[in-house]
């Protein structure tokens, strides 16, 4: 009987431990401004989801991606109109959540590769030719790398 119990009682701490790993894939997450859009990269080892809603009062545009997560909360100002900053951080076990505060939704466009582990999302700025090309020749072009599990 006592051999019985401690049978069970190992499964259940394996399969307890099993449960705890799941949807905690550190994410590989990059910004970076490449002439009027701002592009966030994230990269995962496992296939992921996301969904997006929008919030109001302040405006915000929200990233849901399911199975991935970054160690700590990271926050980043950007101020190219119409994007104010960029915050993420773990939410609940199961996600990461990316938040754009904006003075208004920018336009936008998801991609989730075919294997199902990058996300590119590309957001329209209110950027002109002129403010663009004195940008590169200032800062240059590079990726900004937010997080890298590497």
């Amino acid at each position: 009987m006592k051999t019985n119990i401690v049978l069970i009682l190992c499964l259940l701490l394996v399969l307890s431990s099993v449960n705890i790993s799941l949807g905690k894939s550190l994410a590989d997450v990059s910004w970076h401004i490449e002439g009027d859009r701002l592009i966030i990269n994230l990269r995962a080892p496992d296939r992921i989801a996301y969904t997006t809603f929008t919030l109001s009062d302040p405006i915000r545009f929200v990233i849901d991606v399911y199975n991935v997560t970054i160690p700590d909360p990271k926050s980043i100002e950007i101020n190219k109109p119409p994007v104010k900053s960029i915050r993420m951080a773990p939410k609940d076990e199961e996600k990461l959540r990316i938040v754009l505060e904006a003075t208004r939704i920018p336009k936008y466009k998801a991609n989730l590769s075919k294997n199902e582990t990058e996300l590119s999302v590309e957001f329209q700025l209110d950027i002109s030719y002129a403010s663009n090309s004195i940008r590169k020749v200032l800062y240059g072009n590079d990726a900004v790398s937010i997080f890298s599990a590497a």
